[in-house]
């Protein structure tokens, strides 16, 4: 069993359980407690083997895949995924090497939403609004925050773009401990990952997130306009 929020540090070897349904790969298998719309980051690195991370759930004892990673995209061969649990209860880590007979140490994180850092305020004075952010790709963290109040009755669209790298944008309800409740976070539905819709039913702050995917940044506009109904 593993906590959000937790890192730890395994081993694949040849004594490693191995999946015999498909590719006959080595795996571990870790389980953890999430709610229902808690964005978990996972992520598993190895400098011994190419890693394959997925989650799922247990059904009638057998594994059931949710979603998965192979490649995090940064030219190395780690895994990275973004999980969303449609609903509240116990979720299955399949920690697994990409091949057959491949072994080594590794480590897993998993991680929970972080909270609001810093952000910068957006002003309302019209029906349209731009704001320029930047993301290195050394920082510390690999996002920015804008604070949006919206007004009772309204939708908005929220767009990223940039020609240095591929934005994920994120909206979360700013809670008074600087926690975020999903409100339209990448990975719950099937949009693009730089655009993002939502309804606020009354005024109230709002988190506009723009992550930069690892190893990745640059120069980016946001853009948020209130969608006339």
């Amino acid at each position: 069993t593993v906590r959000i929020g937790e890192r730890l540090n395994g081993s694949l070897s040849c004594d490693s359980p191995v999946n015999t349904t498909d590719v006959q790969y080595s795996y571990d298998q870790w389980s953890f407690q999430a709610e229902a719309g808690q964005l978990v980051n996972l992520s598993m690195t190895s400098e011994e083997f190419d890693t394959f991370l997925a989650v799922g759930q247990l059904r009638d004892g057998r594994f059931a895949e949710i979603a998965n990673n192979d490649d995090r995209g940064d030219g190395t061969l780690n895994s990275m995924l973004r999980f969303l649990p449609a609903e509240g209860g116990e979720y299955v880590i399949r920690a697994r090497s990409y091949a057959p007979a491949q072994w080594g140490s590794y480590e897993l994180r998993i991680e929970p939403t972080p909270p609001a850092t810093a952000p910068t305020e957006i002003a309302t004075s019209s029906v349209s609004w731009v704001q320029q952010g930047e993301i290195a790709s050394d920082a510390a963290q690999n996002y920015v925050d804008f604070e949006f109040e919206a007004a009772r009755g309204k939708s908005y669209s929220v767009r990223a773009i940039s020609n240095g790298f591929a934005p994920i944008v994120d909206v979360g309800l700013l809670q008074r401990d600087g926690s975020l409740t999903a409100v339209d976070f990448y990975g719950s539905t099937e949009r693009a990952s730089a655009s993002a819709e939502f309804s606020a039913p009354r005024r109230a702050r709002y988190i506009l997130r723009v992550t930069a995917p690892v190893l990745s940044g640059g120069t980016f506009n946001l853009i948020v306009s209130e969608v006339r109904q």
